[in-house]
């Protein structure tokens, strides 16, 4: 659904205003809930995906309600490396690691098994720092 949705620009723009926040929103809530054990590789996929079309610029309209962010220097790349850290932050991890964690995320230089090992290698931090 994501590849074709980004094949018309104007459908592209409407899909990633209404939902591409609260469906990376979503996918952390789920791929971070210890209940949850299958769908690892396609939760993947979508973050991946998101975050790709955030940080090349294939999402031409603001993801953010300018209404609350008035900021004329807010980007959609910065706002979505904003919102990531924000859905991340815990206790257990500092501020310093979730931000290169999310600097990894929107590297769009990395194929998909280095992101995959990139989110586990951060869920397996979290659960050690959340044990300790």
């Amino acid at each position: 659904v994501l590849h074709n949705v980004s094949q018309d620009e104007a459908i592209a723009n409407a899909f990633y205003q209404q939902f591409a926040i609260r469906l990376i929103q979503e996918v952390l809530v789920v791929l971070f809930d210890s209940w949850h054990k299958s769908g690892f590789k396609l939760q993947a996929i979508i973050l991946k995906t998101m975050f790709h079309a955030i940080e090349t610029g294939m999402v031409k309209v603001p993801l953010w309600d300018p209404n609350v962010i008035n900021d004329p220097t807010m980007t959609n790349q910065r706002y979505g490396r904003q919102f990531v850290e924000n859905c991340l932050t815990v206790s257990n991890v500092t501020k310093t690691q979730i931000q290169l964690f999310v600097e990894v995320l929107f590297n769009n230089q990395i194929d998909l098994p280095t992101f995959m090992n990139h989110l586990r290698d951060f869920m397996v931090q979290l659960k050690e720092f959340a044990s300790s």
